[in-house]
C-alpha cells in the first residue's frame, strides 16, 4: 500500500525514514483516526503500530497551535517506551513545527511541569506521571482532541486504570484509542468506562521491513 493517505510533508519524512508503503494496520488506523470516533486497534509486533500512532497524530494536528495546551496525548507503559515513541515522532515530524514533550516516572517533576508550561502540541508520557502533572496543574487538558493508549493491556494490568479514568473525567470531548497486540477482558471492561461505542479492528499482517524499521525507531 502506498503512502498516498499522508500529506506531502509526512510522505517525505516517511520516505526518508525508509518507508515506502503502509501496513494494513497503518491504513486502518489512519482512516479510523480521521473519523474522530473512539476505536480499539489490535496488531502483532511488526505491524507498524508505533509508526501508525506517530504519523496519524502528526497528520491530524498538522500545524502548531497558538494555544499552549496539548491537543494529543500518547500514554505508554514506562520511560523506555516513552523515549522510543518520542524518537518516532521526532523522526517523522522533522519537517513540521509541532512541539512534542515527554514526561515519565523517572523524570524530575518540576522540570517536566516547567516544560509543559512552555506549551506543547503533543505530550507523550506514562499514565502515573500524566495524572500527577494534571493534579499539580501542570497538564492542561482543555484542548485535547485525542488520547492514545499504547500497550493498553500492560498499562491496565499495572493498575493504572484509575489514573486514566481521572484524566478522562476532566475532558469534555475527545477521541479515545486503545492499541495492543491482543484483545483482553481488561481492555473490554476499561473501554466501557470511558469510550463511546468504540469500533474494533484487528490485523494479522507482520512484515519483515516493518519489524526492522520499528527496531530502528
Amino acid at each position: 500500500m502506498s503512502l498516498k493517505k499522508y500529506n506531502e510533508v509526512l510522505q517525505t519524512a516517511l520516505i526518508e525514514a525508509g518507508f515506502e508503503n503502509q501496513t494494513e494496520f497503518q491504513k486502518i488506523f489512519i482512516s479510523k483516526l480521521k473519523e474522530g470516533k473512539d476505536f480499539i486497534g489490535i496488531g502483532p509486533n511488526g505491524a507498524g503500530k508505533s509508526t501508525a500512532i506517530a504519523s496519524g497524530v502528526l497528520q491530524r494536528l498538522d500545524k502548531q497551535s497558538k494555544d499552549d495546551a496539548p491537543r494529543a496525548i500518547v500514554i505508554l507503559t514506562d520511560k523506555v517506551k516513552t523515549l522510543e515513541m518520542e524518537a518516532v515522532f521526532s523522526r517523522l515530524g522533522r519537517h513540521m513545527d509541532l512541539i512534542t514533550e515527554i514526561i515519565h516516572d523517572k523524570g524530575h517533576k518540576v522540570q517536566q511541569r516547567n516544560a509543559l508550561y512552555t506549551g506543547a502540541d503533543i505530550v507523550i508520557g506514562t499514565a502515573k506521571r500524566l495524572y500527577e502533572m494534571y493534579i499539580y496543574n501542570g497538564l492542561n487538558l482543555a484542548k485535547v482532541k485525542m488520547i492514545i493508549i499504547d500497550d493498553a493491556e500492560a498499562i491496565l494490568k499495572a493498575g493504572l486504570q484509575t489514573e486514566i479514568l481521572r484524566l478522562t473525567e476532566s475532558i469534555n470531548k475527545c477521541q479515545y484509542i486503545m492499541i495492543n497486540d491482543k484483545y483482553s477482558d481488561r481492555m473490554k471492561n476499561a473501554s466501557e468506562l470511558f469510550m463511546t461505542f468504540p469500533s474494533f479492528f484487528e490485523v494479522e499482517e507482520k512484515l519483515e521491513e516493518e519489524i526492522k524499521s520499528d527496531e530502528e525507531e
